[in-house]
């Protein structure tokens, strides 16, 4: 196998991972947002016709949000680790990529392009899993502050919901410092 053929190979290999990463950051979101929208469907049905908000609900949609809270935090853990697999991928294309053609326009239109579409598209998928944990958090909150002040649920109910809430969202804050995107490699 000449150097030629080798490198052919490598960029094949790598550029269908990049594409496989690419699918698995889509379907980690849809699954996500596919939850979140069958949640609140779920309460827009229930509540529809002016239903009763009774005890169970309120604690039961307070224990659903903070499974929402943990989910998000491993879909951002999973989305972050894609991302920086996904930008080793990258380089390695554009390494490949150089070596395997002389025109630099092509080697140099692809460092371009993945610099600015892995930055917006990584970007995007984390904001929005932190705007998630936000609101689920605030989410949360409110539901709690409007069971105890109307005494439509038990305070330990309350304590226990938001208090498990709090400690999701810190865990995602946690989780965020944890996993920064490392700093610029080149090959």
């Amino acid at each position: 196998m000449t150097d030629k053929q080798f490198d052919h190979d490598e960029f094949k290999e790598s550029y269908a991972h990049y594409r496989h990463l690419e699918q698995l950051r889509s379907g980690h979101l849809a699954f996500f947002f596919a939850l979140v929208a069958g949640f609140l469907g779920f309460l827009g049905f229930w509540l529809k016709d002016g239903k009763p908000v009774v005890d169970w609900f309120l604690f039961v949609g307070g224990l659903i949000i903070v499974f929402l809270q943990i989910l998000d935090t491993v879909i951002f853990t999973a989305i972050r680790r894609i991302g920086d697999a996904r930008a080793q991928h990258a380089a390695s294309i554009r390494y490949l990529r150089g070596q395997l053609t002389t025109d630099k326009v092509i080697a140099e239109g692809w460092k371009a392009f993945e610099e600015k579409a892995h930055v917006s598209v990584q970007l995007a998928a984390e904001v929005t899993l932190h705007l998630f944990a936000f609101l689920f958090f605030v989410a949360a909150s409110v539901g709690v502050i409007y069971a105890l002040n109307t005494s439509a649920i038990l305070c330990w109910q309350g304590s226990v919901v938001l208090s498990l809430s709090l400690v999701f969202a810190l865990a995602h804050v946690a989780v965020s410092f944890w996993l920064r995107p490392p700093k610029k490699r080149t090959i």
